[in-house]
């Protein structure tokens, strides 16, 4: 329920060096917590996700991204307000 494990999953998801199977563990691993929390990650790590989609060579890593910018997108149009045992978000 914080902001650094959405952050650390998305990467994962995205990372050139981690194998397909991780890869999408880490992808379902972010639903599942967006799932239960809402969307806790910055700007910046938005960001990087749509930019790992949109620059990455790699035709997996692509589509990893695109599972997580799905996930991003649900999460705006069908807010899950956070439950009350999430750790408080603090401005950055």
């Amino acid at each position: 329920g914080r902001p650094a494990a959405q952050q650390i999953l998305a990467a994962e998801a995205t990372a050139v060096d981690v194998v397909p199977a991780a890869r999408d563990l880490a992808a379902r691993a972010f639903a599942a917590s967006v799932d239960r929390y809402g969307l806790l990650l910055r700007r910046a790590d938005v960001r990087d996700v749509v930019v790992n989609y949109t620059g990455d060579p790699d035709a997996a890593v692509r589509k990893a991204a695109h599972a997580i910018i799905d996930v991003i997108e649900t999460s705006r149009t069908h807010p899950v307000p956070p439950p009350l045992d999430v750790a408080p978000v603090r401005p950055w």
